[in-house]
């Protein structure tokens, strides 16, 4: 298995400090501490947990194998109406560009058909288990990932990092992080005219906060 996000670690990290020394702002890895800590900033700067809770945190990648952080979505109970709401945040050139908040859909087909699992538990702002800022790790994630690296079969090059989902448990409330690697079996890139086609499949694992991580898929 040849992990090439490690082997340019190192190029990276330097082309980065000097993108950050040039010109103040530049976008992290997903695999890296650099990364998570800029979600947990964007999270502490913009959502206002006084009014909104995340229970689900979700971070991706800005382009297929570009390994580069570029959305977040904070998944949150509104205290106004104890509903989830989503807000989006994105990362370009730097910076980042707040959307709005999205309020439920009534239309929504979980919404719609809500009458037929009456004994489901309804959400409330004040007991509803919550992510707070202080509880995301980056060190943790990021060793998680690299974990997770050792995990994918010889054959496959791991291009990068597709996604991250922050969430708890509902059994046991324990905070679970889902994320993907997008891998490239060796040879499988193809020239087709003057396009270059690389077909990836993406495979799913589970962190937990202990340090063990499993393979899904």
């Amino acid at each position: 298995m040849k992990n090439r996000l490690t082997k340019l670690s190192i190029f990276l990290s330097l082309i980065i400090g000097m993108l950050f020394a040039s010109c103040g702002s530049g976008t992290p890895e997903m695999h890296t501490v650099e990364g998570v800590q800029r979600v947990v900033d964007v999270y502490t700067k913009y959502i206002d947990t006084d009014k909104y809770k995340p229970i689900s945190i979700r971070y991706t990648e800005k382009g297929k194998l570009t390994n580069e952080l570029g959305y977040m979505t904070f998944t949150m109970i509104g205290k106004a109406d104890n509903k989830n709401h989503n807000q989006t945040i994105n990362i370009e050139g730097g910076k980042e560009v707040v959307e709005d908040i999205v309020a439920p859909d009534a239309s929504d087909i979980y919404s719609r058909f809500s009458h037929l699992n009456p004994n489901k538990k309804e959400k409330n702002f004040d007991t509803e288990p919550w992510i707070q800022a202080s509880e995301i790790k980056p060190e943790l994630i990021a060793k998680l990932m690299e974990t997770s690296f050792t995990q994918i079969e010889e054959g496959y090059t791991i291009e990068s990092v597709a996604y991250c989902n922050i969430s708890r448990e509902d059994k046991t409330g324990e905070i679970i992080y889902t994320f993907g690697l997008n891998v490239v079996k060796d040879g499988s890139t193809q020239y087709r005219g003057k396009h270059i086609v690389t077909e990836y499949t993406t495979v799913n694992f589970r962190g937990h906060t202990d340090g063990k991580v499993e393979k899904l898929n």
